[in-house]
């Protein structure tokens, strides 16, 4: 497939400054046209939407989401997971500061998944800890009446 094929690359901005993210991704990647898509964080929990954005019928060349910075971006797993079905040769998450996470299948699989898995799981302890200390304490408080 010739680059002249590709759909323009796409740039879904959730914060931070479309310029600046830009010239990042110029630095990361030759760019030929880029679509820039500006969307809140509440988009993100619109799977439907998102989906019909990052998949298309016709491939493109990159696909990314840009926000002003990655260290704060609590949605990174879930912004993978649609860079997962995105049709595109390169995938990032890219920030204002430079920083760019270049999707990859292993680091996915290996490491982002099981570190998601272990956070419910530590979530799920937390919640059920709490939960039965609450019904002790309830349990002696109603016992000393």
């Amino acid at each position: 497939m010739s680059q002249s094929s590709y759909k323009p690359s796409l740039l879904v901005l959730l914060s931070g400054d479309s310029q600046r993210i830009a010239a990042q991704l110029e630095n990361q990647c030759s760019i030929s046209s880029l679509n820039i898509e500006p969307m809140d964080e509440k988009s993100i929990a619109k799977v439907k939407s998102m989906l019909a954005l990052v998949r298309s019928q016709q491939k493109r060349e990159l696909i990314c989401f840009g926000c002003k910075d990655l260290t704060l971006q609590r949605y990174q797993v879930l912004l993978k997971s649609y860079l997962l079905v995105a049709r595109a040769r390169q995938r990032f998450l890219v920030d204002e500061t430079g920083t760019a996470i270049r999707f990859s299948l292993a680091t996915y699989f290996f490491l982002d998944i099981p570190r998601l898995i272990v956070e419910l799981l530590a979530s799920a302890a937390v919640v059920l800890s709490t939960s039965v200390r609450l019904m002790v304490l309830r349990q002696s408080a109603s016992e000393r009446r």
